[in-house]
């Protein structure tokens, strides 16, 4: 006999699955039918990791997937369930999120793992407080797991537990500098099965249509009434009249909210339960919905049903839950004081043959953390399989104890990589990289053999190296300081479990590795910024820091030990490497941005500084020891390259952002700046350099940002961004109007002419979604990542049909190249490897219950991506020798405060006149960093330039007589 239920997870501000799902059948308005996402792309099923050292070792195995971990101990099974909420401005939970140890005691504010490291040293310095003090304020803004157990009493005290259908997923977690502690191959099943746990009954926990499922077997001779199963860490439950069994999380319901008829409850309507005569009463914070029992014997190879339903044994607070033959032990929950007991009810059935109770365990929700996940690159090989690396952000989500690092390795952020077959129904590969500061993925490639490359920028001391041209972290200037970036460049060979290589990459003072990629023979090119003068260089043309911050250019042997070539590349001002390309000749082509009137060109096309600042799009010759060519590219006003890819022929493709109304167009398909703050340019540069193929404004009127661009083998271009545009421009669309949040993705395909587009999409939901990179196969087919915090994301028939209860999550899309008209996106996987996709049956209900009205909540000081930097308007006014303090504020969307960012400062001008400290500085919790100004003796004017990345603000300071 099987018994089979649904159990959802609700939280506030979630909506239905099935909110944002398209049309299934869009009408084409163009000469093509419309661009699909592929339906199959992402059906991942579920993979039960075995515990080899990872975790406490009261795990046996673990699921975790977004928003949801599952544990599975000798006492039972643990949930850690997280889901966004929102609080008063300035207030704090009584408890906040508590370390757990083995007897369920809490340690402090922190998770164990971080309260070792930052205890560590019982003399910490300042910025070692800061770190806790930014921990513990992320974890409070983030939102909190709540932790529920369930408890077979009376069962074996130590039952067998064992897995069954081994996967060929992978699981890797490369954290630190030390090969000992690396965890590698550990292998995944298909389920896990709790053996005998009754006499003649076992519990099987397996994924089925992409969601959880249980089945309580019992065998002949047996009987199900021995089976009682505790809730622990439930405030209440509830048996509806359908049979459905409901248990609050969070807050019981507000009085009046119940009500009862037998001790059961009416089901209830989302977001609100009906009371008598038609009053309504308000849902409090989250609750699980269980579906009535499925009951079934397979007798004769036919499946016969047979009644069932929940049966409550009891219900309510404290010890007095804990019957006889509870084992004791390991408490996950921390929690005795709330627990409830159920079993089953089960009609008469023949007893000659097994007996199976099947609930299912629905989590619908995007692949990533409770905190926020960004997909930063994306590329894919020649047999389609697709590579993704980028960022996650305090993704705590789920008890540690004695781990050798948990899951998540403890700073800001850990960078990812994840390897997604073919077909998207199964990973090859996911880990973690990083230490124990922040560590970023910003871009990735991949060669003909499955290696991945991938760079970006660590703060961690022990980020692992190996085969290391650098295996020292260079503090030099920012010891003082307390903030240290270094770029890294790692190689992981193709299994995903080992590192070929990995080094960091740069100076003394900031750096920073922005993008990568490798030619035919395995020889990797990296371009990033950096302020260093003693970045390393070699065989270069530009061997010293021609001032401020400088693109870098590297050129990596494909053993990783030593360098081609490594080389500046700038003017006197501040100039960053965004995008590298490489051509089957060994060429590199690389964008960017320069504010630096005397960036090195050569066979420019323009040869001048056209605004405040330009593109540059630069080609080195295969021996990095001349410029093929490298250009200004730009308007009057503010112009950044982000992106470039080369074609066969080539031929540049640059993308990136500009705010001129004269950018330079040619034979455009769109020939107007269209408004707003910023468009998108997409640019096609002739192989000589010397000219544009085709140039073009891409934008609506409103804010548009092109972030990234490839080229298939016919020179078809395909761009990925944001746009905050209701009117930007579609065709063929899977979505052909804006979404309602504040920014969408974008997809455009632009003719291989470049008089036309082939496609052009929105992609989002109401929240915000940025598309961050984007790659193409042999085939034609478009791989989409970046992050979305919509909770209507467009879904169907896709890995996660929900967002989870994070800031962000990543996402996958991949756009096929027929003309299917069948819309569905995937959001994509991230390291922690599992997640339990959402199932089309039953679909995940969302109950919220409002009770007060809930204050607007107070901007948070998680990381998100900075848009705009304010100093005050008015010029500063100084009589010589006094000093003042100048207040730096940077923001990110609808003025939230960008924390924890490094904000730098420099005299641009009348340096003999002013001093200003400190030079830079990271940024509080509410976006502000400040700086004192001093006046010298001399009188006259100067200017401090203040700077985040590509935003800069300019202060004038007139210093006078006395």
């Amino acid at each position: 006999m099987i018994v089979d239920t649904a159990l959802t997870w609700a939280s506030s501000k979630q909506q239905p699955a099935s909110a944002s799902v398209a049309d299934p059948n869009p009408q084409s308005t163009g000469d093509a039918a419309p661009s699909r996402v592929m339906e199959t792309y992402g059906k991942l099923p579920l993979y039960f990791i075995l515990n080899d050292g990872q975790m406490a070792e009261e795990v046996k195995f673990y699921e975790k997937g977004s928003g949801h971990a599952a544990f599975f101990t000798e006492r039972g099974v643990t949930w850690s369930l997280t889901g966004k909420e929102e609080k008063e401005a300035g207030s704090r939970d009584e408890e906040g999120y508590k370390a757990v140890t083995a007897d369920g005691t809490a340690k402090s504010g922190l998770p164990a793992l971080q309260e070792q490291r930052l205890a560590a040293d019982d003399n910490r310095d300042a910025a070692s407080k800061r770190e806790r003090q930014r921990l513990e304020r992320s974890m409070h803004n983030t939102a909190r797991p709540q932790l529920i157990t369930i408890v077979p009493l009376g069962a074996k005290k130590n039952p067998e537990i064992v897995a069954e259908g081994q996967q060929e997923c992978k699981v890797n977690y490369l954290i630190g500098n030390d090969p000992s502690k690396w965890k590698t191959h550990i292998p995944t099943y298909q389920s896990v099965v709790y053996r005998e746990l009754y006499k003649g009954i076992d519990m099987k926990f397996y994924g089925n249509n992409r969601q959880m499922e249980y089945d309580i077997i019992v065998k002949p001779g047996a009987s199900p009434s021995r089976v009682q199963l505790s809730y622990e860490g439930a405030e209440d439950v509830r048996i509806h009249d359908n049979g459905d069994m409901e248990i609050v999380l969070g807050s019981s319901l507000k009085e009046g909210a119940r009500r009862e008829s037998g001790g059961e409850r009416q089901p209830p309507e989302s977001p609100f339960f009906k009371g008598e005569a038609g009053e309504s009463h308000e849902r409090s914070e989250r609750t699980i919905l269980q579906k009535k029992p499925y009951v079934y014997q397979i007798i004769d190879g036919k499946k016969v049903e047979i009644e069932g339903r929940f049966r409550v044994l009891s219900a309510g607070h404290g010890d007095k839950n804990r019957k006889s033959g509870a084992n004791s032990g390991w408490n996950p929950t921390g929690n005795r004081a709330s627990s409830f007991l159920y079993g089953f009810t089960v009609a008469s059935y023949d007893k000659r043959y097994p007996l199976v109770i099947d609930p299912t365990l629905v989590y619908s929700t995007y692949l990533g953390g409770s905190g926020y996940d960004e997909g930063r690159s994306i590329a894919v090989d020649s047999a389609g399989n697709a590579y993704v690396t980028g960022a996650t952000y305090y993704s705590l989500d789920f008890p540690t104890k004695d781990a050798i690092y948990g899951s998540y390795n403890g700073g800001e952020s850990d960078a990812f990589v994840t390897k997604i077959d073919a077909s998207g129904t199964s990973l090859s590969y996911s880990t973690y990289l990083g230490g124990s500061s922040s560590d970023v993925g910003e871009s990735i490639a991949v060669d003909s053999d499955g290696n991945a490359y991938i760079t970006g920028d660590t703060k961690s001391s022990n980020f692992p190296t190996k085969n290391a041209m650098y295996d020292i972290f260079n503090r030099g200037f920012y010891e003082i300081h307390t903030v240290i970036i270094d770029a890294f460049v790692t190689k992981l060979d193709a299994s995903g479990a080992s590192l070929s290589y990995s080094t960091y990459l740069g100076g003394s003072d900031l750096d920073e590795g922005n993008s990568i990629a490798v030619d035919s023979d395995g020889n990797a090119y990296v371009t990033g910024w950096t302020y260093s003068t003693d970045f390393p260089t070699e065989n270069s043309m530009y061997g010293t820091n021609a001032g401020d911050g400088d693109a870098f250019v590297t050129k990596i042997d494909a053993l990783g030990t030593s360098l081609l070539y490594s080389t500046y590349l700038g003017g006197s001002h501040d100039d960053g490497g965004s995008g590298i390309a490489v051509d089957s000749d060994g060429n590199a082509y690389v964008t960017g941005q320069t504010y630096s009137t005397d960036f090195p060109t050569a066979n420019a096309m323009n040869g001048s500084l056209n605004g405040s600042s330009d593109v540059f799009v630069t080609k080195l010759d295969a021996l990095g020891a001349s410029l093929s060519y490298s250009t200004y590219l730009g308007g009057s006003d503010w112009d950044d390259g982000n992106s470039i890819a080369v074609d066969s022929d080539g031929n540049a493709y640059v993308t990136g952002t500009t705010k001129s109304s004269d950018f330079p167009t040619a034979n455009a398909i769109d020939g107007s700046f269209n408004g707003g703050d910023y468009d998108v340019f997409v640019t096609k540069l002739a192989a000589s350099g010397a000219s544009l193929s085709y140039s073009t404004y891409l934008g609506g009127s409103d804010w548009d940002e092109g972030n990234s661009i490839a080229v298939d083998s016919a020179g078809n271009a395909y761009v990925t961004g944001w746009t905050k545009s209701s009117d930007f421009p579609t065709k063929n669309a899977m979505y052909g109007t804006h979404n309602g949040g504040s920014d969408d993705v974008f997809v455009t395909k632009i003719a291989a002419s470049g008089a036309s587009l082939s496609f052009s999409t929105y992609l989002g939901g109401s929240g915000w979604d940025e598309g961050y990179s984007i790659a193409v196969d042999s085939a034609g087919n478009a791989y989409v990542t970046g992050y979305t915090e919509s909770s209507d994301f467009p879904t169907k028939n896709a890995m996660y049909g929900t967002h989870n209860g994070g800031s962000d999550d990543v996402f996958v899309t991949k756009i096929g190249a027929d003309a299917t008209p069948t819309p569905v996106a995937t959001p994509t996987p991230l390291p922690t490897v599992t997640a339990t996709p959402g199932a089309p049956t039953p679909t995940p209900t969302v109950t919220s219950t409002p009770g007060t009205p809930t204050p607007t909540p107070s901007p948070t000081p998680e990381p998100c991506k900075p848009k705009k930097l304010k100093v005050s308007p008015k010029p500063l006014k100084l009589a010589r020798g006094a000093s003042a303090q100048e207040t730096v504020t940077l923001t990110c969307k609808k003025g939230l405060p960008s924390a924890n960012r490094l904000v730098m400062a420099k005299i641009v001008s009348g340096k003999k006149r002013v001093t200003v400290s400190p030079t830079m500085i990271e940024t509080d919790e509410n976006g502000q960093a400040t700086f004192t100004i001093t006046a010298t003796e001399k009188t006259g004017d100067a200017v401090v330039r203040f700077k985040y990345k590509n935003l800069i603000r300019d202060v004038t300071v007139k210093v006078r007589k006395k």
